[in-house]
């Protein structure tokens, strides 16, 4: 195969676009590759974005959905980095700094965790991560100084501490990570 081909293949997997080209509604049954979702159990779907992408990815989400009949809940709540967010009526863009973590990531937190806090039981939940989604929103632990952590993520970020290691250590500081959505609503199913 040639070596520009491959590579564009790659590209062309990775474009918003085309992360749910195996996505379908078939009846009342979302479908992603071989698995299915049967939709009859719940009274509406939450679409979460949260990412440098984000916008771009949920909003080819909703385009593969508006063919059905489901009850999506709008406008779908997305963050994303400063000056990436799209005007799209059926989504709400929340801006939050990247790489760096700072009070608009507490903020953005804190907008996400009442979101999730405030769905009905029977909601289904869409939850699209990309990349930068861990510096976007955060909740931190009770005992955590909020300034501290800022100043030691951005040392972190500045050494050579791999991305996966860093993450590592932020999960332990946090209330969103490392599945704290879920902590926090276990009652709701979760796509992700």
């Amino acid at each position: 195969m040639n070596p520009n081909k491959f590579t564009e293949d790659i590209i062309n997997i990775l474009l918003p676009d085309n992360f749910y080209s195996d996505l379908s509604l078939d009846g009342n049954a979302l479908r992603f590759c071989e698995s299915q979702i049967l939709l009859d159990n719940y009274k509406s779907i939450s679409i979460i974005g949260i990412g440098k992408t984000a916008p771009k990815e949920v909003i080819s989400l909703l385009n593969r959905l508006d063919s059905g009949n489901i009850n999506i809940q709008f406008p779908s709540l997305v963050f994303t980095k400063w000056q990436h967010s799209i005007d799209d009526p059926r989504i709400k863009c929340i801006e939050s700094s990247h790489p760096y973590l700072d009070a608009s990531s507490i903020e953005a937190g804190k907008q996400l965790m009442e979101y999730i806090q405030n769905l009905a039981p029977s909601t289904l939940v869409v939850l699209c991560l990309s990349g930068g989604a861990s510096a976007l929103v955060e909740q931190l632990k009770e005992n955590v100084d909020s300034d501290e952590y800022f100043k030691v993520a951005r040392n972190l970020i500045h050494s050579e501490i791999d991305i996966v290691d860093i993450n590592f250590i932020r999960r332990h500081l946090s209330n969103i990570k490392n599945g704290g959505l879920l902590r926090v609503r276990p009652d709701l199913d979760w796509l992700a």
